[in-house]
């Protein structure tokens, strides 16, 4: 019941381009390929989801804020979450978008994304926030592959 898209997209390709270009691309980019798989296959477009793995995760995260009524919901894995622009999470919170958040225990990003985890919780955004313990391995595909399945649970399928 649900499309699950991972693009084939690589960020900081130019160093030079700076996040905030970077986001942009991106959006171009997801909003484009949204268009072409709406056009051609019947997709329920009230239940579209994006999300992400570290850089992966800052850019679903700052598209969320940037296109409240594309997405549904969003998870976010291990990632820093610098975008910051909550002129829009009140529509977010009137549309009931969910939020997944995932991240290890070690290392600096755990702060940030704290801050956006309160920032969800003051604007009264659905979200779970989870911290796994020992950390979190970009490379251990089946932990990826287990909590990418209980974000798109959580975030497209759980109850109100």
């Amino acid at each position: 019941p649900f499309v699950v898209v991972l693009p084939s997209f690589r960020g900081g390709e130019n160093a030079q381009e700076g996040f905030y270009a970077e986001i942009e691309r991106y959006e171009i980019f997801v909003k484009d390929t949204l268009i072409s798989l709406t056009s051609n296959y019947s997709i329920d477009t009230s239940r579209i989801a994006i999300g992400g793995y570290s850089r992966g995760g800052d850019l679903s995260w700052a598209l969320s804020l940037r296109n409240p009524d594309l997405f549904q919901g969003t998870f976010v894995f291990d990632s820093v979450i610098t975008y910051r622009d909550d002129s829009n999470m009140p529509q977010l919170s009137a549309n009931g978008a969910r939020f997944f958040m995932l991240i290890g225990d070690e290392g600096n990003r755990l702060s940030e994304m704290r801050k956006a985890v309160e920032e969800l919780a003051q604007n009264f955004i659905n979200h779970r926030f989870e911290i796994l313990p020992g950390g979190s391995d970009h490379n251990d595909l089946s932990m990826l592959r287990s909590n990418l399945m209980r974000g798109i649970d959580y975030v497209l399928f759980a109850a109100e």
